[in-house]
């Protein structure tokens, strides 16, 4: 159990439903970007995504299957890719949240530094 690299669709699978660990596919070759899964129970049940540019992680998608929330999944996934990108000399990190994370990104040192909109047509 703990957090794996993978396959950035793999990585947002994860974050929706459960993933057999033999399941997962081989983790994206692009520099930079990584997928990764929380495994607990040989299943994949939590996900995210990070770019690294330049000194700054951006941190994408993390999601956890809902029947597993509420257990620090995404909070350890979350320290693992924040842990893994200092070690590759990120110096900031920048994520959008939802309302339901903001208590758990505020926890992690994150603060709202900006509001957008989004804006639908039809």
């Amino acid at each position: 159990d703990g957090v794996v690299q993978a396959s950035i669709a793999d990585a947002a699978r994860a974050g929706d439903e459960p993933v057999p660990f033999t399941d997962l596919g081989e983790p994206d070759t692009e520099p930079g970007l990584t997928g990764w899964v929380m495994v607990h129970d040989e299943l994949a049940v939590a996900g995210a995504w990070s770019l690294l540019h330049e000194q700054d992680c951006g941190v994408y998608a993390v999601g956890t299957v809902p029947g597993w929330r509420r257990r620090g999944l995404a909070r350890s996934l979350v320290e693992h890719v924040l842990a893994d990108a200092r070690g590759h000399g990120a110096r900031t990190a920048t994520l959008q949240s939802t309302r339901i994370a903001q208590q758990l990104y505020q926890s992690l040192g994150f603060e709202p530094a900006g509001r957008y909109e989004e804006w639908a047509s039809g």
